[in-house]
């Protein structure tokens, strides 16, 4: 039998209703999730049995996109974005030395990336050529 539980808590703050927090049910599997006043996830706890894990959000951008993130007891992650909002750099969390970067051409695609891997040590380099339909 497959069981589904699902709890939202929400805040009334004027005439705008916000979600605060998630729980849920589903095959053995908690998860509870917790979102800030502007309806972004700050916390997610899991958990199976006795194993489990969380996430956390730290900072955030103007525009609310996580500048930090904690899973468990790992280092914690952070990523830059230029000035078009496009992900620049990556680090922490399987990264070593300065982490992973992206580059974006003129057009907005991303033409080249870094990837530094902690595990096992190596770097993987991409570049990306598109055609006239993008």
């Amino acid at each position: 039998m497959v069981s589904k539980h699902l709890v939202f808590r929400s805040e009334t703050a004027g005439n705008t209703e916000r979600l605060q927090q998630a729980n849920i049910s589903y095959f053995g599997t908690s998860s509870q999730i917790d979102y800030d006043v502007r309806n972004l996830e700050t916390s997610r706890q899991v958990s199976a049995g006795t194993l489990g894990f969380s996430r956390v959000t730290g900072s955030r951008d103007a525009q609310g996109r996580p500048l930090s993130t904690t899973i468990s007891r790992l280092p914690s992650a952070g990523t830059t974005y230029d000035a078009a909002g496009r992900m620049a750099t990556q680090t922490g969390l399987g990264w070593s030395g300065d982490g992973a970067l992206y580059t974006y051409g003129d057009s907005g695609n991303k033409t080249a990336e870094s990837l530094p891997l902690a595990y096992p040590s190596s770097t993987l380099e991409g570049t990306y050529t598109y055609t006239d339909d993008g």
